[in-house]
């Protein structure tokens, strides 16, 4: 398993626990904040120019999911019909 596939795991897994309606924001800032220090390394380990942020965020997304709500709203989710 490559560290790229590792982390898309352990984010999908925290995207599941904390991805409610109202928490999108955090979980975005939460994203940048695993891409910059992953980005920092990679630039430390270069051994021509560094690298730019702007060459290295298309590379950000197939190892970085995207964060969306995937929990529905608790009215929705708790919601339960009597069947009479």
């Amino acid at each position: 398993m490559t560290v790229g596939t590792w982390r898309n795991q352990v984010l999908n897994g925290y995207y599941n626990y904390h991805a409610v309606p109202g928490n999108l924001r955090s979980l975005w800032v939460f994203r940048n904040q695993v891409a910059q220090p992953w980005w920092r390394v990679l630039r430390r380990r270069s051994q021509k120019a560094r690298q730019r942020w702007v060459d290295f965020a298309p590379l950000i997304p197939p190892f970085l999911p995207v964060p969306t709500v995937r929990h529905p709203y608790p009215l929705e989710r708790f919601y339960a019909k009597h069947p009479r």
